[in-house]
This record gives structure tokens, sequence and C-alpha cells, in this order.
């Protein structure tokens, strides 16, 4: 955190390298990708989803060209946008570019969709479960674990899982490029690519009080 040099730690990279896997954002991003591309500027650069948070990728200029993005959620619309996220995006307020309409400033969509797909979740399980207080909180995640969330409104994202085992969520992930200037989708993993093995099963576990 905080590096404005990345030289002293890109130079022992070696020739036979073919690109470069990078986790961090903001100003450390700024100077990562400017500083690799001096060490090798054919490196192919892949991030993590949230390097891009808040940054105008039509100002980044040729460093970041041809960059990939792994994502939870598409930061713009392009010909692969469905329709519910579409209607999302017009739900809360933000453009087909990812900025908010009401204050002009980047929406960091790879984060605000899980914030709204939460809030759904728990609102269904509650219907389904009939919680109604305190009590009723094995009822609630009896009815969470092994879930199944449909692609709608309410889950623009995908439709995904909740694993009964471990509470983990199986989704789908969005790879994007920055292709002249601009970010694109280029592929998705559906849930079933993207899965892991539980390290715990929880329902096996000695029940809530």
């Amino acid at each position: 955190m905080g590096t404005s040099d990345w030289l002293k730690y890109l130079q022992g990279i070696p020739d036979e390298t073919e690109g470069v896997f990078f986790a961090n954002f903001g100003p450390d991003f700024l100077s990562f990708v400017r500083d690799v591309r001096v060490v090798n500027p054919k490196l192919t650069l892949f991030g993590q989803n949230y390097v891009l948070t808040g940054i105008d990728v039509s100002k980044l200029g040729a460093d970041a060209e041809g960059m990939y993005v792994v994502t939870a959620f598409p930061q713009v619309e392009d010909q692969n946008t469905t329709e519910f996220q579409k209607q999302y995006r017009s739900a809360i307020g933000v453009d087909a570019n990812g900025v908010e309409t009401a204050t002009g400033k980047m929406l960091a969509m790879s984060f605000a969709w899980a914030t709204w797909e939460s809030l759904y979740t728990i609102k269904e399980v509650i219907e389904d479960s009939g919680w109604a207080s305190k009590a009723d909180y094995a009822k609630f995640i009896e009815a969470l674990e092994g879930r199944t969330l449909k692609e709608g409104l309410s889950h623009p994202e995908g439709t995904k899982q909740v694993r009964a085992e471990d509470h983990g969520s199986i989704k789908g992930m969005f790879i994007e490029q920055i292709k002249d200037g601009k970010v694109n989708v280029v592929t998705r993993f559906e849930p079933d690519a993207l899965t892991w093995p539980p390290l715990k099963n929880m329902p096996q576990e000695e029940p809530l009080s």
C-alpha cells in the first residue's frame, strides 16, 4: 500500500514471463501499470476486480491497453449486457459507463451489486422461512442453505447458489478487457466452472441454541 515506485519489485521478473496478476488499486495501480510497462511492455496484465474502482479508463492511456480484469459485475454496458442488468442500473441511477447520474461519480459496480442482491436474498429467505424474531434464526439458516438464487431484477448478476456445506456463494465471474481506451466484457465464467471443495459441513454441526 502506498507504493509509488514498483521498479525495485519488478526488475526480477524472468524474461520468459508471459503475464502478471496483480491486486492493487488507486494510485498504487496507476504507478504499477506505468512501471511494469517500463520493465517489460509485452507482459499481459491481469488484475483483480477492484483495480479499476473509481477510475476513468479512458484516461489511463497506452499503459493499460489490453489489460484484463476479473470482476464480479461489469462496470459498463456492452453487447453482452442482459436486460436484468440494464434494469438494475436504471433502478440505482447508474448510466451505461458506470457513472452515477445524480453525482457524476464512478460507481464501483463490482461491489454495488452485492449489497443489492444481499438485501433481496434476505427478503426472500425471511418470506420463505417465516422468520419473525431471533427465535427463528435456525429456520432462516435452513432456508438459505442450498438455496438457488435465480437471475432476475433481484439477482441481476445471474443465477447462483448458496452452498449448504459452507454457505459459500457459488456465482459466475466476468473477464473484462481494456481495448481502445474502453472496458468490454470478453467472457463470463458460469458458476459451475468456479466451484471449490467445501472445507466444512455446517448442516452437520451442532445446531444453534
